[in-house]
């Protein structure tokens, strides 16, 4: 990191000009050679470093802080987990069943016919839904079958 930042001002400009997100993922990941920063050179969806994106350009005035400016929220990949995932493939059929890059992008370009200019929007949502959906789904089996929690 050291190095990186004695030529450049910030992150940021990993994910700028023809880099894009996808270039700046695996730049990023390269850069802090550590294994729980993923590369999209693996098929990861890069959730951590995604959700991280959405945090520093998206600005929502309540959890999105937008400090990034040179970065459109249109060119941001949704941050995708189980629960996105198990969401999204109940709204389109055409969602692959494994949480790979290709899942986060096709379930992207979707999010886009809704804001082109925001589909990230969405991903709080999505996640929400799907992890309340678990939890009652888990507060369903415990008054069904008490042993089955334990």
């Amino acid at each position: 990191m050291q190095g990186f930042y004695a030529t450049h001002h910030s992150l940021e400009e990993l994910f700028t000009g023809r880099n894009g997100v996808l270039g700046g993922l695996h730049e990023l990941s390269a850069l802090l050679q550590t294994r729980h920063v993923a590369s999209p050179l693996t098929q990861s969806p890069c959730k951590r470093s995604n959700l991280m994106l959405r945090w520093l350009v998206r600005n929502d005035g309540i959890v999105d802080l937008g400090v990034w400016q040179r970065i459109s929220p249109a060119e941001l990949i949704i941050p995708l987990d189980v629960h996105v995932g198990r969401i999204s493939r109940e709204l389109w059929t055409d969602i692959p069943r494994t949480e790979r890059l290709k899942t986060a992008l096709i379930i992207t370009d979707h999010l886009k016919e809704f804001c082109p200019h925001d589909p990230c929007k969405y991903d709080f949502a999505l996640f929400g839904f799907g992890e309340e959906q678990s939890r009652m789904k888990l507060a369903s089996t415990s008054l069904t079958d008490p042993e089955k929690t334990l």
